[in-house]
């Protein structure tokens, strides 16, 4: 009695079944999910230095074409590379979520077949 009462309060606590309900019967268990793999965060460039010949006071400059475009390029590349990593925290937490929500309904899955065989022992 006590370990029923104490599964369905932990079913009442962990709210409403969702996709994965209670296992059929010819399966033995309900199917736990697989933690995504850790993301790396990649290492970015290093912030580029502004040209000397640029005035940052008055946005002025006095620089080439070519020292101009350097910087640029070099601006572009690490802009680039923060995309990257945006888009790549972005689906790592897309992931999390995903598994959070797959290790929910295994945990509901879980309790419907604990829930299910002491209801068929009691009887």
């Amino acid at each position: 009695m006590k370990l029923t009462g104490l599964i369905l309060i932990f079913a009442l606590i962990a709210g409403p079944v969702a996709a994965q309900d209670a296992p059929p019967a010819d399966s033995p268990a309900c199917v736990a999910p697989t933690a995504p793999t850790p993301y790396v965060i990649p290492v970015l460039p290093p912030k580029p230095d502004m040209p000397k010949c640029v005035n940052p006071a008055t946005h002025m400059s006095t620089c080439s074409h070519a020292v101009l475009a350097k910087y640029n390029a070099a601006v572009e590349a690490r802009n680039d590379a923060l995309d990257a990593q945006v888009t790549g925290s972005n689906t790592y937490v897309n992931e999390l979520n995903t598994y959070m929500t797959l290790a929910t309904n295994y945990n509901n899955c879980e309790i419907h077949r604990l829930n299910a065989a002491t209801r068929a022992a009691s009887e």
